[in-house]
């Protein structure tokens, strides 16, 4: 991103370089089998220039050419968008605790939804669903002014879930955090517990009921 930088800054008044790659770990269970396990890896820059007043703009996914990158930007000044203004300068900003280090790639996921179908599958007679999802998440901001931002973030989320036969319906729970951590098994046996008491079937009677909304209602109401 350095040497994109020097590069545009011989051909315009002002530059900004964005950078961005991220990676995703991804596991599913349908039936409380394997059903598919992918790994992949995304990343892209953008350039914005500004000269005598204007701003172009290019991006690409595979940085290789970088004067070609800078020639596509400066040729899009011909459209004459205008410049919102100067470019920021360097200020000092806070330290955030945003990531943690993942380690084990799908094996520490596929044991992970492995453990949560088991669970799930000695307890409930419906179909048992189960998924597992890392994503390490690396932004970095340069510009002509002297900005050097970074951003390193991860994240973590499972679902599991346990389906009425013959129907998309079911009951089910998420959990989400920086890095993997085991899905709590209080929310496990929620699943279980809630689906075994649904079992019962009920003849419901004419007129106003009261009716209990579980958290993922609103997902349905909107």
């Amino acid at each position: 991103m350095e040497h994109l930088l020097e590069i545009a800054r011989k051909q315009a008044d002002a530059v900004t370089v964005f950078g961005l790659s991220y990676t995703v770990d991804n596991v599913m269970f349908s039936n409380a089998r394997l059903k598919s396990a992918d790994t992949y890896l995304n990343s892209g820059t953008a350039l914005t220039v500004v000269k005598d007043g204007k701003q172009g703009f290019a991006f690409t996914r595979n940085l290789i050419d970088r004067e070609g990158l800078v020639r596509d930007a400066l040729a899009v000044l011909a459209g004459g968008v205008e410049s919102a203004g100067g470019l920021p300068l360097p200020v000092k900003l806070p330290s955030l605790d945003t990531a943690a280090e993942q380690v084990g790639g799908n094996v520490v996921l596929v044991d992970e939804c492995r453990r949560m179908t088991d669970f799930l599958s000695s307890r409930v007679k419906g179909q048992v669903n189960a998924a597992a999802t890392r994503i390490t998440d690396d932004q970095r901001v340069l510009t002509s002014t002297g900005v050097d931002a970074r951003c390193l973030s991860t994240h973590y989320g499972a679902h599991a879930a346990a389906l009425y036969p013959g129907t998309n319906a079911n009951i089910a729970r998420g959990f989400r955090a920086k890095a993997f951590t085991p899905f709590p098994e209080k929310d496990l046996q929620f699943i279980a517990d809630t689906y075994n008491a649904s079992e019962k079937e009920v003849k419901a009677v004419s007129g106003r009921t009261r009716v209990l909304f579980l958290p993922f209602t609103a997902s349905a109401l909107i």
